[in-house]
């Protein structure tokens, strides 16, 4: 028997390269673990095969074209095995191995293999490529069968979405070919977003440069990534200068924590009660769901994730005791996964009474919720100057006793923390991050004390030196 009328007994998987039949290859078996490949007897081509795949079934049995270009191992998805009488996307074994002959043809004359390929992949777009990029499997949010979680999480993922609908899609970046992009225009494009929201025109652009790496990586695309000719850093550099420490008082952190208690829905005001007890991003409280804390050795403790690094934090007795709260008050509201959910009201026109909750969220709360709740619907400017309406969150009920909170911004919670940290390593712990440099340069600040001591220092060297 030669190679081209190799055959495999059925139910067996193939150890080497076989003629590949419909009848036998639906009766190869399910992988237990990893997808496994069959090499057909006609060489690049093969069949993978799923783990979700049943026996008897061709679903999850995928033609693959798989080859070598420009130095690097590739592979096409091709179809799913069939026969004759099945579905278009289907492939008889007859016509996977002439579509791979035909491939084979292009490349030995230099050509690309899938030249169809090559001349969709000229004509595509951030806006074409879009909806596969939000399915790659590092930027999906998925759980695994065996549970390990993979991609983005939900709000990453959302903020993505929302990036891509507000700054890419209506835009000459989302609607022209990849390949026919000019610096300049990224350039005016960039510049333009720079001059109303400069942290939000960086985010884009990173967004658009990692669109178009995926893209390049996806069709192994012969293109540059014009996108990185972008230098950001004057305008980080910008926004770093205008970004002000804002460490809260010894009064003012007071006023806040006892406005919470005053705030018309007892669970939101328990939600600004932890961060301050917690000391953890906003973003990461909202996201924390009530199965995620647990009871270890008689203490409470929860994970956060900050840019793919999990962070423990051990509940101390205050954090425990507004835990042990809001478990509490939830009974009183309609009951979500999350801890602090987001919840729904009921439209009166004012500040909604806990009556007029009328629901929740499937989602976790978004950045705008938790403005509403700290800051209100009504803190505005008036000459310059931040001023306190009827509707200014749980930080304008803390204005009437500390006026000067109303400078204080959510996320300046965690510059306290970090200001009052004895040293540089116990606030970077504390506001759960891995580089003591970042900590420095945008929380901790040091103030007025610090410097005084340091007058001391300078006094005792000038005294020792002259005394030398």
């Amino acid at each position: 028997m030669n190679d081209k009328t190799k055959r495999v007994a059925e139910g067996s998987r193939p150890e080497e390269a076989v003629q590949i039949r419909y009848d036998n290859a639906i009766t190869y078996p399910t992988p237990k673990d990893a997808p496994y490949f069959v090499s057909d007897t006609t060489k690049h081509l093969k069949l993978r095969i799923l783990t979700t795949c049943t026996v008897g079934k061709p679903e999850g049995r995928t033609w693959y074209y798989d080859y070598y270009w420009n130095g690097k191992r590739c592979r096409a998805k091709l179809g799913t095995i069939g026969t004759e009488s099945k579905t278009a996307d289907s492939l008889t074994p007859k016509k996977a191995r002439e579509l791979v002959n035909s491939y084979e043809s292009n490349r030995l004359q230099g050509k690309h293999p899938l030249k169809e390929y090559e001349d969709d992949v000229s004509s595509m777009s951030l806006n074409s490529y879009y909806k596969s990029f939000m399915n790659r499997a590092e930027i999906k949010p998925s759980v695994s069968k065996r549970g390990v979680v993979m991609g983005n999480t939900q709000y990453e993922y959302e903020q993505k979405e929302y990036r891509f609908k507000r700054a890419i899609k209506p835009n000459i970046i989302g609607t022209t070919p990849i390949v026919d992009l000019t610096v300049k225009e990224i350039r005016e494009w960039f510049d333009n977003m720079v001059m109303s929201t400069p942290t939000e025109a960086v985010k884009c652009l990173n967004l658009a440069k990692h669109m178009t790496r995926c893209f390049i990586e996806d069709n192994e695309a012969d293109v540059p990534n014009r996108f990185t000719k972008i230098d950001t850093k004057p305008v980080k550099k910008s926004i770093d200068e205008s970004q002000e420490k804002r460490p809260m008082n010894s009064e003012e952190y007071k006023a806040l924590w006892w406005a919470c208690e005053e705030w018309h829905n007892k669970v939101e005001g328990l939600f600004i009660q932890f961060i301050m007890q917690t000391s953890a991003r906003g973003r990461a409280i909202a996201d924390l769901k009530r199965e995620d804390i647990k009871k270890v050795k008689g203490t409470y403790q929860f994970n956060t994730l900050h840019k793919g690094k999990r962070f423990l934090i051990v509940l101390n007795p205050s954090a425990e005791e507004v835990y042990l709260k809001t478990l509490k008050e939830a009974k009183k509201y309609p009951i979500s996964p999350y801890l602090f959910p987001n919840y729904i009201y009921a439209k009166t026109g004012g500040v909604a009474p806990v009556t007029n909750v009328i629901g929740v969220r499937t989602e976790p709360m978004d950045n705008n919720t938790m403005k509403r709740i700290f800051k209100g619907r009504s803190t505005k400017q008036v000459m310059g100057k931040l001023v306190k309406h009827t509707n200014g969150g749980i930080r304008g009920i803390a204005s009437i006793a500390e006026p000067s909170i109303l400078t204080v911004n959510l996320h300046d919670i965690r510059d306290t923390w970090a200001s009052m940290s004895s040293n540089l390593e116990e606030a970077t712990d504390l506001l759960q991050n891995t580089n003591s440099a970042t900590v420095s340069k945008h929380y901790r600040h040091k103030g007025a004390e610090h410097y005084t001591k340091l007058s001391v220092v300078r006094e005792n060297l000038h005294k020792k030196i002259l005394n030398d």
